[in-house]
């Protein structure tokens, strides 16, 4: 409800009338403040007031939920013109976004908001002592921040228990470790603190950790890896301890929401492939098993964070022969076809010569697959292209048409298949 109200007594300057100004008016306020009075008379003459109050208090109760229902109605009409509010994490998806994310929330460890101020204590204990708990999260002080300090994205020095520690967080959101970076930062971190400070490294990263990449990183010692899982699984359980659904700060609040929608694209998929984003994209590659006679732990990579691939490999033969690669961004939701490409980035420079491109050109050719025709062999990694339907728009489906690509590609290059 809304009433016009014009401006001071006086009028305005000109003489003319202010301009009306729309005010909500929450109508369960006077049933609400006409049980209040009645509380306070109903004790002097109970008999006479009783029946009103109960009256007094049924009209609040509806009035109440007139207004929820009300308010439902709008959020769920502006929802569908496209008015609500976009989460900001949608599209700060860079590390250098999470790491300001990590560097605000530890920051705020004694603010006044007394959520935050828990939360990141609890976030903090939970990276020192891998424990979810929220005893003793009082007893984090003296947190200092780092950031991009020896190129490392973040440094904690704080205390816990009465015990210094140095908490270094190497930031993920797509890329893994490279050059070995992580020994490097250790030994720096070593090389400044003495064996006063406990320290905890800590790999934190917002997306699935694949076979190959869990590989790599167990090659590291002393390094805790936290990926999606347990990252959300943090969150919903300091949630749980404080008997909250949501959280208030809406930082924190727009934070665990663009985490749980990553959680659920990874650990449930939509069922339509159609539905799927890149995250859903990249566990599938993660989970499917390829035939016999393809390479299993076989290559997926991001590019940029625009799109994962998955790499069709021959077993034995992932220097001499071709591969066929397929991307999560060319699925074409309309007509429900998935692109392949026959590619050579795999192939050592030595086995690239002018007879041995003519050759896996020629048996593309003669499997209707369309040829890609480049002259400059050095720069020809893309020989052949194809596309598949998957129909039904099911991971079913999408799991025949892998089986089929994989046949396909032992019947083109491999010759004892």
């Amino acid at each position: 409800l809304k009433y016009s109200r014009t401006g001071d007594k006086g009028g305005s300057p000109s003489g003319s009338a202010a301009t009306p100004v729309p005010v909500r008016f929450e109508f369960r306020l006077v049933p609400l403040l006409l049980w209040r009075v009645l509380e306070r008379r109903g004790a002097a003459e109970p008999l006479v007031y009783s029946s009103t109050r109960h009256s007094a208090k049924m009209c609040f109760c509806l009035c109440y939920m007139v207004e929820k229902i009300a308010y439902l109605r709008y959020n769920i009409k502006n929802h569908k013109r496209g008015i609500a509010l976009k989460n900001l994490f949608e599209y700060a998806t860079k590390e250098l976004s999470q790491d300001a994310f990590l560097c605000w929330l530890f920051a705020n460890f004694d603010c006044e908001q007394e959520e935050v101020k828990d939360f990141s204590r609890y976030v903090l204990s939970w990276l020192i002592s891998d424990k979810l708990s929220l005893e003793n999260i009082r007893q984090i002080k003296n947190v200092k921040i780092l950031k991009q300090y020896k190129k490392i994205d973040i440094l904690v020095e704080c205390t816990f228990l009465d015990t210094p520690y140095i908490i270094v967080i190497e930031d993920k959101t797509c890329s893994t470790a490279h050059n070995r970076q992580l020994d490097r930062y250790r030994e720096t971190v070593n090389s400044l603190y003495n064996s006063t400070y406990q320290k905890r490294f800590i790999f934190f990263k917002t997306d699935m950790i694949g076979k190959e990449e869990d590989s790599d990183l167990k090659t590291y010692n002393g390094w805790k890896i936290k990926q999606t899982k347990e990252i959300h699984e943090a969150f919903t359980y300091f949630l749980k301890g404080k008997n909250l659904c949501e959280f208030n700060n809406e930082i924190l609040h727009y934070y665990y929401d663009n985490l749980t929608n990553i959680y659920n694209a990874i650990i449930n998929r939509p069922q339509k492939v159609s539905d799927w984003k890149l995250y859903s994209w990249h566990s599938f590659f993660e989970d499917y098993i390829p035939i016999d006679g393809l390479v299993r732990n076989t290559e997926i990579r991001a590019y940029q964070k625009q799109y994962y691939y998955y790499k069709f490999t021959i077993a034995g033969h992932a220097e001499d022969l071709p591969s066929i690669e397929v991307r999560s961004r060319d699925y074409n939701k309309d007509n429900g076809k998935l692109k392949f490409r026959v590619v050579i980035y795999n192939v050592t420079p030595s086995n690239i010569t002018e007879k041995n491109i003519t050759e896996w050109k020629n048996e593309l050719c003669a499997n209707a697959i369309k040829v890609c025709n480049r002259k400059d062999i050095s720069k020809n990694k893309q020989i052949g292209i194809f596309e598949r339907t998957i129909n039904g728009d099911n991971e079913f489906m999408l799991i025949q048409v892998f089986n089929d690509v994989g046949n396909l590609l032992l019947r083109l290059y491999d010759k004892t298949y």
